[in-house]
């Protein structure tokens, strides 16, 4: 043999004394042409190229005659891949080699790889460097970025985009993005979760916690599975745990309330105590001590009727933060505005006879008779248990009789109900009828 050829691109190189009138021809077709397309040249290969969506390139050599430079050439420098129909493989030569491979497809991924190796993928619309590193095809990594654990980030597309994020890994301390705090906040707890500015800046201890907003539980210090996010939310609460808090200044000068729900601008704002309910701007804002409170809208509980230190509460306030509507620690409802307007439906078939009530006519809350002289007897105690869905027992149920019969008109009980007062009701008189909820399938019906 007069030619040899390097080991890593097969470039020509004459041998001594020989090829006479032919080195010429040798260097351009075993070097130049090489040379050329390994520092420029690009193999365009579409779905036409592969076969069983497969592609094993090859070093190919020149000589005098030919360059013999071809589709399966594994010099080029670029290899640019469109038009395909399923993911591919290009399997390349196992010596140290560089290549560009553009991926110009819009949905497959091109996969590129030494023999017997797995490689590396270049999904659909990505562009990235691989090279060979003895044993493998990988994707080439930045030096002029900050280290991560393995001291390199993967290489960046057109734009700055990582390409490769399933390589992107990262344990070490918090990391500071333009004055933003990322990763676990003070105390290093693997469970935390904390992104912003000085957020979770003095935690000791505290666990399960997720804080986003600057300044956001600032304060913490041992609480547990609070849920801090806005600007400065939770931030002072050092040992409380099981707050959920989501606004600017939500509880933000609270020091130790737990399981606390506020949710609005400054809800819960000055509220230390613990299992209350704030949402709406400045909802429960003044509350200090108070817990068990429930509060919708802006009212802030600093006036009546709750004051800062109330508890047990449910207020409903509007936009302004007037107090529509209370019920108080007892259970008590007040309505501080407005009328009280019920559901009132229009009554059933006038009775003009004998007959048991049905719950649909006790619905209606007027019954209505005419006639002469009979008897209304009342539904037994197992029907009146789905006359209403009953929360529980003493609750009570009214309803009127309205006699414009000739005579009078009797009401009677029935099993599991008892009465207590006159059961008639005279001509031209109406009556109104309490049902009482005892126990299961067990009432009281009161004349009232």
């Amino acid at each position: 043999m007069t030619v040899n050829y390097t080991t890593n691109l097969s470039l020509g190189q004459p041998v001594t004394g020989t090829e006479s009138g032919t080195w010429g021809d040798d260097v351009n077709n075993a070097v130049t042409s090489y040379l050329d397309i390994a520092i420029s040249g690009s193999l365009a290969l579409t779905s036409a190229s592969f076969t069983a969506n497969a592609l094993t390139l090859a070093n190919t050599q020149g000589t005098s005659s030919a360059t013999n430079i071809g589709a399966t050439t594994a010099q080029y420098y670029a290899l640019r891949v469109s038009s395909l129909a399923a993911n591919v493989t290009i399997t390349a030569p196992s010596v140290s080699k560089t290549y560009l491979v553009v991926n110009s497809d819009a949905t497959y991924s091109v996969t590129v790889k030494a023999s017997g190796q797995t490689g590396v993928a270049i999904v659909a619309g990505e562009k990235a460097l691989v090279y060979y590193n003895g044993t493998d095809y990988i994707k080439v990594t930045s030096s002029g970025t900050t280290a991560l654990t393995s001291g390199r980030v993967p290489y960046a597309t057109t734009g700055g985009v990582l390409t490769d994020s399933a390589n992107l890994l990262y344990s070490g301390t918090d990391l500071t993005v333009y004055g933003i705090r990322v990763g676990r906040g003070a105390g290093a707890v693997s469970t935390n979760t904390v992104v912003g500015a000085s957020a979770f800046s003095s935690n000791t201890s505290g666990t399960n916690n997720t804080v986003v907003g600057t300044s956001a539980g600032v304060g913490n210090t041992t609480g547990l599975y609070n849920t801090a996010i806005g600007d400065s939310a939770l931030n002072l609460n050092a040992t409380g745990s099981g707050n959920t808090v989501l606004g600017q200044g939500a509880m933000y000068s609270g020091t130790n309330g737990s399981y606390n729900t506020a949710v609005g601008y400054s809800a819960g704002n000055a509220s230390y105590g613990s299992y209350n309910a704030y949402l709406g701007y400045q909802s429960g804002s003044g509350m200090s001590s108070g817990s068990y409170n429930v509060i919708v809208g802006s009212y802030t509980g600093t006036a009546a009727p709750i004051s800062a230190t109330g508890s047990n509460w449910i207020i409903l306030s509007d936009g302004a933060g007037s107090v529509r509507q209370a019920i108080d620690s007892a259970g008590n409802a007040q309505f501080l505005t407005g009328a009280v307007v019920v559901y009132t439906p229009a009554p059933t078939t006038t009775i003009s006879a004998a007959t048991t009530l049905t719950n649909a006519q006790l619905q209606g809350q007027i019954v209505v008779t005419s006639g002469t002289t009979f008897t209304l007897t009342m539904p037994t105690g197992t029907t009146l248990n789905t006359l209403i869905s009953w929360a529980g027992t003493n609750l009570g149920f009214d309803f009127s009789v309205i006699n414009t019969a000739t005579s009078t008109i009797t009401m009677a009980i029935n099993t599991g109900v008892t009465s207590v007062g006159t059961l008639t009701v005279l001509t031209g008189i109406s009556a109104r009828f309490r049902i009482r909820r005892t126990a299961a399938s067990t009432y009281v019906m009161y004349r009232v």
